[in-house]
């Protein structure tokens, strides 16, 4: 099947200066790489609303055992007070497209700030390639990681 992320919503609270998984896909069974390959990336976000913004986001592409760090999107940042609706595509000249093979894994990560008050929300968060390709039982229906109002 396709490998999708999908995330409804997602509020983190948890004051951090360091970057957090929220989402992340199964392992990539097969990739298939050709000159039309991309990977869409699509979510709406804001901060708590007020004072200092540190919010931040990005879309890495890993090895799925050692976790090492084979590509990473540009950090989305900072975030906003006001919802901001963020449409990206990458294309087959991209690491996140060109790098994708089996035994890795796309995860979603975020920094809320550190300090007091800062949060992070994030909604409708869907990541789609025709590029990568998961193993999933026929009887599932779906290949979407879904996360449905979770908090970290």
């Amino acid at each position: 099947a396709p490998l999708v992320i999908a995330l409804t919503s997602k509020s983190s609270t948890v004051a951090s200066d360091g970057w957090t998984e929220i989402a992340s896909s199964d392992v990539i069974a097969k990739s298939i790489i050709r000159p039309d390959s991309t990977i869409d990336l699509r979510f709406t976000w804001r901060d708590q609303g007020f004072g200092n913004r540190k919010g931040r986001l990005r879309l890495r592409l890993v090895h799925a055992l050692t976790g090492e760090d084979v590509a990473s999107s540009p950090e989305y940042g900072i975030a906003p007070h006001e919802e901001e609706d963020i449409v990206e595509s990458f294309d087959f000249n991209h690491g996140l497209v060109r790098h994708c093979m089996e035994g890795y894994r796309y995860v979603v990560e975020v920094i809320v700030g550190g300090g007091g008050g800062h949060a992070l929300h994030i909604r409708d968060l869907k990541l789609t390639t025709n590029v990568a390709y998961v193993e999933k039982d026929l009887s599932e229906g779906t290949s979407e990681t879904e996360n449905t109002n979770a908090m970290v």
